[in-house]
């Protein structure tokens, strides 16, 4: 004899680009899990499979902060600089600071951000003390 339990299967959806949007609630399907009487001439233990709602998981998000590190870069905050990333070096006046990006203004038209912690040293005039 097989005992019969249930999984959720999702369709899979094709559209013409991954950017199309994808409209409709997508259905579920339930199909059956076998589950056997005996294993190796032995009776199955095992517990009645059934449905259950998504569980929302917990969230952790971290952004190290060094404070002096953003005092330091907030102070040229207008100016012109040089920031050293893991990637290249990039010039451009310091538009913005947020917690965990900066913003630097390469054109009237263009902005590039770059994350914090990418970031190895920065460049610029000498504010003195």
């Amino acid at each position: 004899m097989i005992m019969y339990g249930f999984y959720y299967a999702y369709p899979q959806v094709m559209t013409a680009s991954p950017m199309q949007s994808q409209s409709g609630h997508q259905e579920h399907k339930r199909h059956p899990i076998a589950q056997p009487d005996y294993v190796n001439q032995s009776p199955a233990n095992y517990t009645t499979i059934h449905p259950t709602d998504k569980i929302p998981q917990p969230n952790r998000y971290v952004t190290r902060v060094e404070p002096v590190f953003l005092d330091h870069l907030s102070r040229h905050q207008g100016l012109d600089i040089t920031v050293q990333t893991t990637a290249k070096e990039v010039k451009g006046k310091l538009a913005a600071v947020a917690i965990d990006h900066i913003e630097l203004k390469l054109s009237d038209t263009k902005s590039l951000h770059v994350r914090l912690d990418q970031i190895v040293y920065f460049e610029g005039l000498s504010l003195g003390s």
